[in-house]
């Protein structure tokens, strides 16, 4: 009771904590808890496993972590969780290893488990799982009906794979992570659709053959989708001619479905970047490009590439943070960048462009009187006037 009182506490771990009448101190601290919404399990082995006891009609308890666990130690919460009330937000599986068969149970412990089947975020992550079951990922998307967040990363298993398993469900998830994995298959064009409430994929941190990079994008834009989403590449390995390979997409096919393009800290070869560019410019819905931090050969080409896109495609935000570019040749791309009138959010920090990047940056704030976001902290002036020039005309 003391611990469930104590309003100062938000979370609650255990760590390899199994005492003889750990059931009625769980009942006790579910039932009671009032600003406690996290309870976290770590370190368990199969030789010390608690008894769960969750028979209450509420509790302020939303999130289940565990980490490091056994799977005998999910398995018997996720049996018990058909005891707790529907109001379960998130279930965290972290660095754990599992068998096929344990989440082949786990899936249909969830199924059968009235709070846990209507949970909204699920995180997978670092899981040591040989012979990836497949076909219960798709289970547990199609039984799992309120689900909108869906975190896999860090596994050793085909990232291709495992986003087919999760569109084959058709679920309600809106936001797909699945980062920090090996996409080494080539997607399949068939009737296999992106889930129609999709408003995120993040691929980030991941490494790519040509043939999955360049069949996700095909992927991504085959069926047109209602809603618009946010595609996220940041930090990818990919080799410089992958880029080459882009050029066999046929872009006249690509339906205009990515709303937010984000390829940050990557590197562009500035002679086959022209391909990426000509897929992005088939997304008339484009809203919001982010390259910050590009490592490119050559950098006229390359921001030659973003104000040729942005024009036509009345480009509302654009993020291009952290790039090593000569200060008077950026300088000379914001000049360029006045011109797009559509503007309204600008990150140019970091360019360390001086005094004549603040001088640049003024008449972009002048020129586009839309503007109302701007982030433009490192240029490092040398003249305090190139400042109080630029905030003259923002105020």
């Amino acid at each position: 009771h003391a611990v469930a009182w104590e309003t100062k506490l938000d979370s609650v771990a255990f760590q390899s904590f199994a005492p003889t009448k750990y059931s009625s101190m769980i009942e006790s601290l579910l039932l009671n808890a009032c600003t406690i919404t996290r309870v976290a399990y770590t370190d368990y082995k199969p030789k010390k496993l608690p008894i769960f006891n969750m028979h209450v009609p509420k509790t302020s308890v939303k999130l289940w972590w565990f980490l490091r666990c056994c799977a005998d130690l999910i398995l018997l919460w996720a049996e018990e969780s058909r005891n707790l009330p529907v109001g379960l937000t998130d279930i965290v599986i972290g660095s754990c290893q599992l068998t096929p068969n344990d989440f082949s149970q786990f899936v249909n412990l969830v199924q059968r488990s009235p709070a846990a089947s209507k949970m909204t975020t699920f995180d997978f992550s670092r899981i040591v799982l040989p012979n990836f079951p497949f076909q219960d990922l798709t289970r547990f998307c199609t039984i799992t009906t309120n689900l909108e967040t869906l975190f896999i990363r860090g596994i050793d298993v085909d990232g291709t794979r495992l986003f087919r398993a999760i569109c084959k469900a058709q679920s309600p998830v809106k936001s797909i992570h699945l980062t920090h994995l090996q996409y080494r298959s080539a997607f399949k064009l068939d009737d296999t659709r992106l889930p129609p409430t999709l408003l995120q994929i993040d691929v980030s941190n991941s490494a790519f053959t040509s043939s999955a990079l360049n069949s996700l994008l095909v992927f991504l834009t085959a069926y047109p989708q209602q809603i618009p989403f946010v595609f996220q590449a940041a930090s990818l390995a990919v080799k410089s001619e992958y880029y080459q390979a882009m050029s066999e997409i046929k872009f006249d096919q690509c339906q205009p479905n990515i709303c937010e393009f984000d390829w940050s800290y990557n590197t562009c070869p500035a002679d086959t970047t022209r391909f990426l560019f000509a897929f992005i410019f088939t997304q008339k819905r484009l809203r919001l490009l982010s390259m910050n931090g590009i490592q490119t050969d050559n950098a006229t080409t390359f921001m030659q590439y973003i104000i040729q896109l942005s024009q036509p495609l009345n480009l509302a935000g654009l993020n291009i943070a952290s790039c090593s570019f000569e200060p008077q040749l950026f300088a000379q791309f914001l000049q360029a960048l006045a011109n797009v009138k559509s503007l309204r959010h600008l990150d140019v920090s970091n360019s360390k462009s001086g005094d004549q990047g603040l001088a640049a940056l003024d008449l972009v704030v002048k020129s586009i009187p839309s503007l109302n976001e701007l982030v433009a902290d490192g240029f490092r002036p040398t003249n305090p006037a190139a400042i109080c020039a630029v905030w003259n005309d923002i105020s």
